[in-house]
């Protein structure tokens, strides 16, 4: 049998109208039957549109001009939005923002789960929103490139590996703004060169910019090989005036590549100046956070997120809780705050730096109740159910790609009466709820 033709060309103009949101905001049309995703379109309205990619089950295309306008939309407050691919949903209103994302949790349950929908109509609540959705990043990863005689670093501009010249970014802190245009004015300055993945020359990769709610900053230059004069520019950096915080630390990561991009051995770190580590209080604890060990990069959404994980755990406090893939021990500590002195939360993460900020944040809050362990959860917690663990509540924060199979089958052997799972990836989560309800367990909340 044939398979059917693609009714699409690239460069062929078409005219649609988008009938839902894909997952990643775009809109989602049919030409002739044909499945076509449009960046900026929003269900409901109409477009002429221009094909940019035709694959044998769907195309991707650009609106050449709009026909009509959904009472969703809304005016992008960035200049940058059009071309930067740091955000998504500017053109939407919040309102319709927060009610595409619980789509996307319902869509994901339905069609990757399996589940019923009506059941999924039920378990599935309102998104909790932020009162001011602008300039909440704690942390942004920015890349660098080459741009004239110096060089650009930005988020990287929609489909390409090109970063976007902005000098004003609505999702992270102003400060962040007048810092990076220092840094990059300082590197400039000393001829340091941006890493450009077709030759293979230059240096800085990377920008990472991490700050506190004190207005403490740690910057991380990411390089392909040792800057010269390292320490003299990261000084430079730190002495740089900033009106609303300063920088307490300067780190080098060395990440060898070969040209095209690719890592040709194990990464390196210094610290040129200052120290290392922010301090950060979330949930009414201290925390020190280390370069590389991971946070929430939202942190009044992180008290509503936690705040909700301890609801839906419904601890009387004399549990026995489990938190996987802890991090610096965050959810741990919250946890470990709520136990009595029969209480007892155990922490599990792969990252050893993560691993002792989390026992130093548990000394810092004199939260004896908490222990943690370094290994990966898929390993630790069969180990730890062989050894006779008997958990009543588990907790996880897994990365996108979500758990092994391993850790679903651990996870029910403990005996927990609830899991709370905490997930970036719909897609995963649903894959996983549905194996969780395999092993005996009820789809809840």
């Amino acid at each position: 049998m044939s398979k059917p033709s693609v009714p699409v060309a690239v460069d062929e103009e078409v005219t649609l109208t988008a009938l839902r949101l894909g997952y990643q905001g775009e809109g989602v049309g049919k030409h002739e039957g044909f499945t076509v995703f449009v960046n900026g379109l929003l269900p409901g309205e109409t477009a002429r549109v221009r094909i940019i990619e035709a694959h044998a089950s769907y195309a991707r295309a650009k609106v050449v001009t709009r026909l009509a306008d959904a009472p969703e939309r809304a005016a992008p407050r960035c200049a940058s939005f059009a071309v930067c691919g740091g955000c998504q949903t500017q053109h939407m209103t919040y309102a319709a923002e927060l009610a595409w994302k619980r789509q996307t949790v319902v869509d994901a349950l339905v069609r990757v789960g399996h589940f019923p929908a009506d059941v999924v109509e039920r378990v599935v609540e309102g998104v909790n929103g932020m009162d001011d959705p602008w300039r909440y990043r704690n942390k942004v990863t920015l890349t660098a490139a080459p741009k004239g005689a110096g060089f650009v670093a930005g988020f990287v501009e929609e489909g390409t590996h090109e970063p976007t010249l902005q000098t004003e970014c609505l999702i992270r802190p102003e400060l962040h703004d007048k810092l990076v245009e220092a840094l990059v004015a300082r590197l400039n300055h000393d001829g340091i060169a941006a890493y450009d993945e077709v030759t293979g020359r230059g240096q800085v990769r990377q920008i990472r910019v991490r700050s506190a709610g004190d207005g403490a900053v740690m910057v991380v230059l990411s390089v392909v090989a040792p800057l010269q004069q390292g320490e003299v520019i990261a000084k430079a950096i730190a002495d740089a005036p900033l009106a609303l915080g300063r920088v307490v630390g300067v780190v080098e990561e060395v990440v060898p590549l070969a040209r095209g991009g690719r890592r040709k051995s194990n990464d390196a770190s210094r610290v040129l100046w200052g120290a290392c580590e922010l301090r950060e209080r979330m949930a009414g604890l201290d925390f020190l956070v280390s370069g590389s060990s991971f946070l929430q990069v939202n942190p009044s959404q992180t008290e509503v997120l936690y705040r909700t994980a301890l609801e839906f755990a419904q601890l009387s406090g004399s549990e026995t809780v489990v938190d996987l893939y802890a991090g610096i021990g965050t959810l741990t500590l919250a946890v470990a705050q709520r136990l009595t002195d029969g209480g007892r939360a155990l922490g599990v993460e792969s990252v050893p730096d993560a691993v002792r900020d989390a026992r130093r944040n548990a000394e810092r809050n004199g939260l004896d109740q908490a222990e943690f362990v370094l290994g990966r959860a898929e390993e630790v917690l069969p180990r730890l159910v062989q050894d006779g663990l008997d958990a009543d509540v588990i907790l996880l924060d897994p990365p996108r790609a979500g758990c092994r199979p391993a850790v679903i089958t651990a996870m029910a052997a403990t005996g927990a009466g609830r899991i709370v799972y905490v997930s970036c990836n719909p897609a995963t989560l649903a894959r996983d709820l549905a194996l969780l309800v395999q092993c005996g367990y009820e789809l809840k909340r």
